[in-house]
């Protein structure tokens, strides 16, 4: 948008000094010839017409981050989810901008040759990592001959979109691979008591029929790729 050997700015990715407007005023009046005084109608003509056309600049610059993942926001958001195929389903900005971020390294891995290839260990693994968020809990992955892979995943408060993640991985392994994904969801107390010894915070069987307080919430595996 800039010309080269400007300024360094925020406002445009080349450096821009100023915003739109004065920087194509301030160009309009420099290509000027000099024997035009400073006062005149035709410097302020072509001001004014600066003006316009910068704050077209400034528009045009917006329009990319506008429709970015990390800094669109509502309706923006839904045309990016409709651009790779992946509906907001009630989720918040937020939230949707991290599913928004694993389709989308999903599409690209299946379509860079300098990207992983979306059933990658790497990858998988950062998907997961994507979903559940930072934290100091490890993301365990073991391979089991000949394709196969148990995924181990911790410390998972909130189930209501897991099944979104199933989506992604499911998408991410090999036709011909199978992968068993085993949930910790477990809550403190959630432990297997022993008839033989005592277990501290052994956890407490619920039921279908009546509500249990304080009963165990236990981990699952599931089975994907098959």
């Amino acid at each position: 948008m800039a010309f080269w050997g400007e300024g360094w700015g925020e406002d445009f990715e080349w450096g821009l000094s100023a915003v739109g407007e004065e920087w194509a005023c301030d160009l309009t009046q420099a290509r000027l010839l000099h024997w035009h005084p400073e006062a005149s109608n035709i410097r302020n003509w072509f001001c004014a017409y600066g003006e316009h056309v910068g704050s077209d600049i400034d528009t045009l610059v917006a329009l990319p981050h506008a429709f970015a993942v990390e800094f669109a926001v509502g309706a923006q958001l839904d045309v990016l989810g409709s651009i790779v195929g992946l509906p907001r389903s009630g989720a918040t900005d937020t939230r949707y901008r991290t599913l928004l971020r694993i389709q989308i390294r999903l599409l690209l891995s299946a379509a860079r040759e300098d990207a992983n290839w979306t059933g990658t260990t790497n990858n998988l693994l950062g998907i997961v990592r994507e979903f559940i968020g930072p934290g100091p809990a490890p993301i365990g992955l073991v391979n089991l001959p000949p394709k196969s892979f148990l995924l181990t995943i911790p410390d998972i408060t909130d189930t209501s979109d897991l099944h979104v993640l199933i989506s992604f991985l499911t998408k991410a392994v090999y036709s011909e691979t199978v992968g068993y994904v085993l949930f910790a969801t477990a809550t403190e107390g959630s432990v297997w008591g022993s008839e033989s010894v005592a277990v501290p915070g052994a956890g407490i069987w619920g039921s279908a029929s009546v509500v249990v307080p304080g009963a165990a919430t236990w981990g699952y595996t599931v089975t994907i790729g098959v």
